[in-house]
């Protein structure tokens, strides 16, 4: 597996992942996914014999670290790939001498909490809600 910085011409496959591991709601466009790579400074594309597989975004603000988003299309889950981005995320973290890490998942996302949790994140009580409106 290959980690690169950026978006280049990888739009395509990240809306495919995009499709593949979250519910409409959450979802980010193409127009959502250019705007991310000029506004955080740290956006990562996990590649496998030259096909996108998995992505990750950061951002930083003051002392804290914010992993926005990691997500590693279906087909490659149980490749090690997720630990891989969450290795990077930290290592980015790390050389941005934030105090600690923030990030947020779905509640279901059970193989999301494991990772989080074997990276030695610890759960928070809830401070928010999600309002949802369709038209």
């Amino acid at each position: 597996m290959q980690l690169g910085t950026g978006l280049e011409d990888d739009t395509a496959a990240l809306l495919a992942i995009e499709e593949r591991c979250f519910d409409e709601l959450w979802r980010y466009d193409a127009t959502a996914f250019r705007d991310i790579a000029n506004s955080h400074p740290y956006f990562v594309v996990a590649e496998q014999n030259g096909q996108v597989v998995g992505y990750q975004f950061n951002t930083v603000e003051a002392d804290y670290g914010y992993l926005v988003r990691i997500a590693v299309h279906p087909a490659f889950e149980r490749q090690g790939i997720g630990a891989r981005l969450m290795a990077e995320a930290v290592r980015f973290f790390a050389s941005e001498r934030v105090t600690r890490i923030m990030l947020n998942t779905e509640e279901q996302n059970a193989h999301a909490h494991r990772l989080y949790e074997w990276f030695g994140f610890i759960r928070l009580a809830q401070r928010g809600f999600v309002l949802r409106q369709a038209l």
